[in-house]
């Protein structure tokens, strides 16, 4: 039997998610069909070119990132769009009191696939079913320039404070942190934990 990473009625997290919401409504509702319109794998950089070609005030921008970030599976096979989409990014309100709320003090995070990325989670058993899942796939390739790497795949923790969260989703407990490929230990170093 897999990890039921939906039940969360003992989570010591469930109050305060109740009290922050983790993404309020548009400013614009006309958007959501801009983007939904397209198919999943397109919705990111349809995205990016209606922050690049189009006025998207930065609020809608950032609520839309948030949707379409639910929505992905493997964000490193669109690289360079989630690296301009979150480049883009602006912490909505409600985004910046879960984060303050949440990081007032240094917390552990952990992450199951490649050791750096954007995607960690606040649940060590949900970073556990995904080491297990990512780990089927043996290698996480990240293809940058003709080059090819292969990206160890494992169970990760690295403590952060809030200056390194973009947002905190709940499905999953998800925590999106900042992250510069250029500079992966920015904000904390990955530890690895045996899965």
């Amino acid at each position: 039997m897999g990890y039921d990473y939906n039940n969360y009625e003992n989570d010591e997290f469930a109050t305060l998610f109740a009290d922050y919401p983790e993404v309020a409504d548009l400013n614009d509702e006309r958007l959501n069909d801009s983007i939904w319109q397209h198919s999943k794998s397109n919705r990111a950089p349809a995205l990016l070119e209606m922050q690049q070609t189009e006025y998207l005030c930065e609020l809608d921008s950032a609520r839309l990132t948030l949707a379409v970030w639910q929505g992905v599976e493997f964000p490193v096979k669109q690289w360079d769009t989630w690296e301009g989409l979150w480049q883009n990014y602006k912490t909505p309100p409600e985004q910046s009191q879960r984060i303050n709320a949440l990081f007032s003090k240094p917390r552990t995070v952990y992450r199951g696939g490649s050791q750096d990325g954007w995607s960690w989670t606040l649940n060590p058993e949900q970073a556990r079913w995904f080491a297990v899942y990512r780990g089927g796939y043996s290698k996480m390739i990240l293809e940058d320039d003709d080059t090819i790497e292969a990206l160890p795949v494992g169970l990760w923790s690295k403590v952060v404070s809030a200056d390194a969260v973009l947002a905190v989703l709940d499905s999953e407990r998800e925590v999106i942190l900042k992250y510069d490929p250029y500079e992966p230990n920015y904000y904390g170093t990955a530890t690895s934990l045996a899965a």
